[in-house]
This record gives structure tokens, C-alpha cells and sequence, in this order.
């Protein structure tokens, strides 16, 4: 497993987001809008919060290693990397 500062938005967190969030964080569907970073960043700690109680996402599900890197890219300043 990679060290908590080794997580990039652009190479780890978007294609989550992507995959498995922007679906209905579309800026249509549901609120908030993650289809940019300053979307995500301004709702970050919820996102982690939803994702880690496996609430969110409503539709499928996070593996146990994406709920972990993006509670590590938010507790490490959720940077746009």
C-alpha cells in the first residue's frame, strides 16, 4: 500500500470520481457538482466521510483500497496533484 502522501487527484482520486461518482455528482442529478476539483475540494471531508460509512456511492460500491486513498488524499490537504 502507498503512503498517504503518494495519492494524486489526477492519477488516483479523479478516475474514482469518474468511475464510480460522477454519475450522479453531475452537476444535474445530485449536489454537489464533482465534475471539477473545486467541486470535489470544497466537499471533500463529506466525501470522505460517505465513502468510509460505505453510504455513498448510492449505485455500486468502493473497493476497501479506494475508500482508503481518498480518506488519504483528503486527510493529506485534498491538493490538486
Amino acid at each position: 500500500m502507498m503512503d498517504c502522501n503518494d495519492y494524486s487527484f489526477a492519477t488516483d482520486i479523479q478516475p474514482i470520481i469518474n468511475s464510480k461518482c460522477i454519475q450522479c455528482h453531475n452537476g444535474v442529478v445530485q449536489k454537489p457538482d464533482f465534475r471539477t476539483y473545486q467541486g470535489l475540494k470544497n466537499n471533500a471531508a463529506r466525501a470522505k466521510e460517505l465513502t468510509a460509512a460505505r453510504i455513498m456511492p448510492k449505485e455500486g460500491s468502493l473497493s476497501s483500497q479506494q475508500i482508503e486513498m481518498i480518506g488519504c488524499w483528503v486527510e493529506n490537504g485534498a491538493k490538486n496533484n
